[in-house]
């Protein structure tokens, strides 16, 4: 399934770095990072603009064959539109949308063809590597282009209308806000947090992205793929996180390692910035710190939360993520349970900032369950 965008901004004599880049990622002879076949869009990185809009088997091939980097007719491509815009522009924007490796579909260099010239988009050359993945991507550019179609009674400026499959029955809200999100209109989660030559150069980005893509999909199956949010998508991982399903894949410890390093608060990549709309400016299932006043403690709702006792400390997960649990006065680890009138879980504190609290009946030790 189809569930993160990773996108650049290059120039033109960046093409060939960012093609070993996406090949990096998404390389269709190693099961390291995503699969080769997706879909991917051009875009204007001024005015954040959509100009063309594909699917591929081999993206870091395709991205070759459209700036020129290996041979091929030029009415199979769009090296012409590219050429034509760097003669007026320094800068083009590239995002791919990607999906698992265990979604792998045949291409030329997994069985040794020599070249890529015949086998595009276009191609219906097969092995023996199951359907699925092609047809994920087939269905997903056909919701792009429809929506981008109901969006603006035209197709996108490089496509052609002959090339374009396109239904006015698939086109939704959504796709287009994929397409906005894609080119950096707006921020989501859906984006990985740092660009395409970025992970490339990262091992450990790339790895919290790996993690990330099993709640995106979680987030898409949980909702349906409708109102998809940053919030949404880091409770659908955190819920997979704690789940038995996945107790041997690290799944856990990956979501706690981006919680602790900050991951998730990194600045959405080039083009988009700090004030781009949507972008997540605090960690999931921790309130914004008040303005005024003295701290407060998080009081989660008992019904939606439960503690977990890790090497990390005290933990609470629930609707929207994995998060130390902190005394309501201080930042230490809270040993103390306050509780509620009714009984339920209230406030937590340290040993120290406990004793205030007086009536030490309604306080609960902490203790490993």
């Amino acid at each position: 399934m189809l569930a993160t965008w990773i996108r650049d901004v290059y120039r033109r004599d960046e093409a060939s770095d960012l093609r070993g880049a996406i090949n990096d990622l998404a390389c269709p002879t190693d099961y390291f990072g995503f699969a080769s076949n997706g879909v991917y869009i051009f875009f204007n990185p001024i005015a954040l603009e959509t100009l063309y809009i594909g699917l591929a088997r081999d993206l870091s091939e395709r991205f070759a064959q459209h700036n020129g980097l290996v041979r091929m007719a030029e009415t199979g491509c769009k090296k012409q539109q590219i050429d034509a815009w760097f003669r007026e522009h320094e800068e083009l924007g590239y995002a791919m949308f990607v999906q698992s490796s265990l979604d792998q579909v045949s291409v030329h260099r997994q069985a040794g063809t020599p070249s890529a010239a015949y086998y595009d988009e276009e191609s219906s050359t097969f092995w023996d590597y199951p359907r699925e993945g092609l047809d994920n991507i087939k269905g997903t550019e056909g919701i792009l282009i429809s929506s981008y179609v109901q969006r603006h009674d035209r197709l996108p400026p490089w496509n052609k209308i002959k090339g374009a499959r396109h239904d006015p029955s698939l086109a939704t809200p959504g796709g287009y806000a994929l397409l906005e999100t894609a080119a950096g209109v707006t921020d989501s989660l859906l984006v990985a947090r740092k660009t395409i030559r970025g992970l490339s150069a990262d091992a450990t980005a790339l790895h919290y992205e790996g993690a990330l893509h099993t709640g995106r999909i979680g987030a898409i199956e949980d909702t349906f793929g409708s109102g998809i949010n940053s919030p949404i998508i880091w409770n659908a991982l955190a819920q997979r996180a704690s789940d038995p399903l996945y107790e041997q894949t690290g799944l856990r410890e990956a979501a706690l390692r981006i919680l602790d390093s900050g991951y998730l608060l990194l600045p959405p990549p080039p083009p988009a910035s700090e004030e781009t709309p949507g972008r997540l400016l605090h960690l999931p299932g921790v309130p914004e710190p008040a303005e005024e006043g003295p701290a407060t403690c998080f009081e989660p709702d008992p019904t939606e939360w439960q503690l977990m006792w890790t090497d990390e400390g005290i933990l609470l997960h629930g609707q929207m993520g994995l998060e130390p649990l902190r005394c309501g006065r201080c930042s230490a680890p809270p040993t103390f349970l306050q509780t509620a009138p009714d009984g339920t879980a209230g406030a937590y504190w340290c040993t120290s900032h406990a004793e205030e609290q007086g009536a030490p009946a309604k306080l609960i030790t902490l203790a490993r369950q």
